[in-house]
């Protein structure tokens, strides 16, 4: 059997430079213009023609460990600090609650979003090394554990007295929660439905942050106990966590 082909009027879809008018299925496509390279795959049947990308030549990874170690490390090592000082102190430094809330914010949302963007096309012959050459998911699992133990820890010895640690776990809750309830929103169905769903969270979002931007703009957060700003922000970091 012959290899597949489509002949119409193609573009190179990232600059639009008109393409050859004859596709060949599976073999590559280089833009004259842009200079980026693109897989054929041709449907004739449905008379259809997709180009999939080709990455670009990755550079060495960082000490030659797999993509994303170095991020993860650095994850563990700040949250393994901030539990011992909860240990060693009682309580955790404004600085490293927030240093910690932008890099498990960061790490969270990048891996996830990364990850997914690389399983987009489904080569069954191919291998993704983890972070740390840890099972998948193992990095992030053990990030959710730490923030218990730190927290649980601190409950313990009344560090959550502090409204500035409180609030890190507020806002870290939601992000979390926002992730997980992505999880089971995705095993819906019907299209419609979570289709629905997105529209109202989205619209949400909107809505909440207006009202944040309101009350810190108009000093009325002064007014407000740390812990139901906190909440409000929550309900950000919760959208930001179901898109991650």
């Amino acid at each position: 059997m012959g290899a597949q082909v489509v002949e119409g009027e193609f573009h190179c879809p990232h600059c639009g430079e008109r393409a050859p008018t004859r596709m060949e299925d599976r073999t590559q496509y280089a833009c004259p213009r842009c200079r980026r390279r693109y897989r054929v795959l041709v449907d004739a049947e449905a008379d259809d023609v997709a180009l999939f990308e080709q990455a670009a030549a990755a550079g060495v990874p960082p000490l030659g460990l797999p993509r994303g170690s170095i991020r993860a490390a650095v994850a563990l090592a700040m949250l393994a600090t901030a539990v011992l000082l909860a240990v060693l102190r009682g309580a955790v430094p404004a600085s490293l609650l927030s240093l910690l809330l932008a890099v498990l914010g960061f790490y969270w949302g990048f891996r996830t979003k990364s990850a997914a963007l690389s399983d987009r096309v489904y080569d069954p012959a191919a291998r993704r090394d983890q972070p740390l050459h840890l099972p998948g998911g193992a990095i992030r699992r053990l990030l959710v554990a730490g923030v218990l133990l730190m927290g649980m820890v601190l409950l313990g010895r009344g560090g959550l007295n502090d409204n500035q640690a409180l609030e890190f776990f507020v806002v870290m809750a939601g992000l979390i929660a926002g992730h997980f309830f992505a999880r089971l929103i995705g095993r819906i169905n019907e299209p419609g439905l979570r289709a629905a769903v997105e529209h109202v969270k989205g619209a949400a979002a909107l809505l909440m942050a207006a009202v944040v931007a309101l009350l810190f703009l108009t000093g009325a957060d002064r007014s407000l106990h740390p812990i139901t700003m906190g909440l409000l922000c929550a309900t950000i970091s919760f959208y930001f966590g179901s898109r991650s």
